[in-house]
């Protein structure tokens, strides 16, 4: 073997070509989704993508244009649903977190939306790749996307700080935000398709 050939087949080669494919769908991320009413589909591509990259060729464009094509619908329905509770949570917090001294009822009140939206949270990571995985709907995926993030604690806490992580370190390097999505989205990826493989719930080619 030459020495080219023991670059191109070593370690440190396959991680520079996976570094290269998480800036691309990084890159293709930003850009289908500045519409904002694209940002489910194409959060639907880039989680597709990252669970076969090691199958996803080097036509990075094409194959991105067409998962997003492929998982319109059910991205879209999945946008609109987090961020229609969200924006409902928001609400809620920006009345309760002034009037969260001013008794117990309103500390409990807080408490309990605050837990309810990290449980959302939490949902809305598994919601997605059940909904465009398996051949199921997005009505389909609700219920055991419901199942994940009350069940697997370890795995939640987990999603729950690298969201945290990437929001706060995107907004402090917003002027460069586009360059990291994909590295942020790959551990949350990772994190619920291992959960689903484990309760039988993808399909076999990627349970492999």
């Amino acid at each position: 073997m030459t020495g080219t050939e023991r670059i191109l087949n070593g370690k440190f080669w396959y991680l520079l070509t996976k570094v290269s494919q998480l800036l691309e769908l990084s890159l293709l991320w930003t850009l289908f989704s500045i519409p904002v009413l694209t940002i489910g589909a194409s959060s639907a591509a880039l989680f597709d993508l990252l669970g076969r990259l090691d199958t996803m060729g080097s036509k990075t464009f094409s194959t991105f244009w067409e998962s997003f094509r492929a998982h319109w619908k059910s991205g879209s329905l999945w946008w609109l649903f987090t961020a229609a509770v969200a924006a409902l949570g928001v609400v809620d917090l920006s009345i309760c977190i002034p009037n969260f001294t001013t008794g117990y009822f309103m500390a409990v009140v807080t408490g309990l939306l605050v837990a309810l939206l990290l449980i959302f949270t939490c949902m809305s990571a598994y919601l997605l790749p059940l909904s465009i995985t398996g051949g199921r709907t997005f009505r389909e995926s609700l219920r055991p996307a419901m199942v994940f993030a009350l069940s697997n604690i370890v795995g939640n806490i987990l999603i729950v700080l690298t969201l945290a992580a990437g929001t706060w370190i995107l907004g402090r390097i917003w002027y460069v935000g586009f360059l990291f999505p994909a590295f942020f989205a790959l551990p949350i990826s990772t994190m619920t398709r291992r959960a689903m493989g484990k309760a039988g719930l993808l399909p076999e080619e990627d349970d492999e």
